[in-house]
């Protein structure tokens, strides 16, 4: 079935996904009030200060991204209920694509001459669960259930105008698996045809949390019927690369790569991302450039700045 990000994908024009997201909130000088009531959550600010999320993403689309990720990454019921707020997963989601498909509208009636295509991307990250662990803690959540958890969200977000679902920063298979298989249950259900793009996040020594290898993803996502897979997070370009290559090597579905402002530091207790925008512009730009990268973006330290750099080395490629 057509759908125009995969038609934008099938034209080889490379495809840029906006950078960081918690960064630019943390930017913003928001004030507990801004939260109502639920201090912490990211996603309720769906809800109570849209203006702020649409300013985001706003500013991705002004730097050049195709794509905007959904203030989502932790939409799902499971990591909501940690804020009390499990019960209106549905709405926080459904606002979170709302807000992103008014920031895109928003833009391309400011540049009509130069809009391009422009695609909401509904950002499903994990629950903190990991139903593939021997430990009965992270495991104690059934799979049926998982795919309910996932329906809801991913739910929320189409009808909030998403046009394609990523599963992203993934750590286990089985939760991969739950998330594809409630995504093709609403295509079933609603006859809509929506993309998943599934990217999973490794350490240094090339694994998944649970031990799995770049071949084991790249197996169990061609047998979900992924429409793209990658790799965030986690990493820089470089220590990404030989996965991607991988990736590029044996994958029969287009590659993502949004990897993080290189390697973190420890600066004061937190996690500090030096890499400066130009230098994550020349490394990644390489991989669409000269390797056939079909999706690049940014993930932790990326800014503004970075995707602009990007988009700009990307220009007639």
């Amino acid at each position: 079935m057509k759908n125009a990000y995969m038609e934008m994908i099938g034209r080889r024009e490379p495809v840029i996904f906006d950078g960081a997201f918690g960064t630019e909130l943390q930017k913003a000088g928001l004030a507990e009030s801004d939260f109502g009531g639920y201090a912490g959550c990211n996603e309720y600010l769906n809800v109570t200060r849209p203006d702020i999320v649409e300013g985001i993403h706003a500013s991705y689309l002004e730097a050049g991204a195709h794509v905007i990720e959904t203030n989502t990454f932790g939409g799902s019921r499971v990591k909501l209920g940690e804020f009390g707020l499990g019960e209106r997963a549905y709405e926080i989601n459904k606002a979170a694509a709302a807000a992103a498909r008014r920031a895109i509208e928003k833009f391309a009636g400011i540049n009509s001459d130069n809009s391009g295509d422009r695609f909401v991307c509904g950002s499903i990250g994990p629950t903190g669960f990991l139903p593939s662990s021997s430990d009965k803690e992270l495991s104690k959540i059934q799979f049926d259930e998982l795919v309910d958890v996932f329906t809801e969200q991913a739910k929320g977000l189409i009808d909030g105008g998403a046009d394609v679902l990523l599963i992203e920063t993934s750590q286990d298979l089985l939760e991969v698996r739950a998330v594809a298989i409630a995504i093709r249950r609403l295509r079933a259900a609603t006859g809509k045809y929506v993309p998943i793009q599934a990217q999973i996040t490794m350490d240094a020594g090339g694994r998944m949390l649970l031990g799995s290898d770049i071949s084991a993803f790249l197996g169990a996502a061609h047998g979900l019927g992924v429409d793209v897979i990658g790799m965030n997070c986690s990493s820089g370009p470089d220590e990404m690369g030989p996965y991607i290559d991988k990736l590029l090597e044996l994958s029969t579905v287009p590659v993502s790569m949004l990897p993080n402002a290189g390697l973190p530091v420890n600066v004061d207790g937190k996690a500090v991302y030096k890499m400066k925008p130009r230098e994550f512009a020349d490394k990644v730009s390489a991989f669409v450039r000269d390797k056939g990268v079909a999706v690049a973006g940014g993930c932790c330290g990326t800014a503004p700045e970075h995707i602009k750099a990007l988009s700009e080395a990307l220009k007639g490629v």
